[in-house]
């Protein structure tokens, strides 16, 4: 139940946020990955898009973004997110919580600033 609920949430958002791109570039910590992968095979068949996922550890998530990797969007846990934000490396307001794993833990998702000193391809 709790991995469908992710899934819901996480298409959701992923539609309500990225719904104008062609291609949506993500990366994110492995805590959802196998609801996120199975909401990804639906949002893709729906929507004609392609997304490209990178799932890894938060201290490298922490590196690819502080290194200038460009992405549609980041999950990860909500503090992580919040220390994106005052980085810039996320859009301040694009923080979404979508599922809680323990009592004060949630996991989140934002946007990457199209501001951020780092360059883009």
């Amino acid at each position: 139940m709790r991995i469908a609920s992710i899934a819901v949430a996480a298409g959701a958002l992923l539609l309500a946020g990225m719904a104008d791109a062609a291609e949506i570039q993500v990366l994110s910590t492995q805590a959802t990955q196998e609801a996120y992968l199975e909401l990804v095979t639906q949002f893709e068949k729906a929507s004609g898009h392609k997304v490209t996922t990178v799932f890894t550890g938060t201290l490298n998530v922490q590196k690819r973004l502080a290194d200038g990797e460009p992405y549609d969007l980041i999950i990860m846990a909500g503090p992580a997110i919040d220390d994106q934000i005052k980085l810039g490396k996320a859009v301040a307001g694009s923080r979404v919580d979508f599922a809680k794993s323990a009592p004060g833990s949630r996991c989140a998702r934002a946007r990457r600033s199209p501001t951020s000193d780092q360059p883009t391809p």
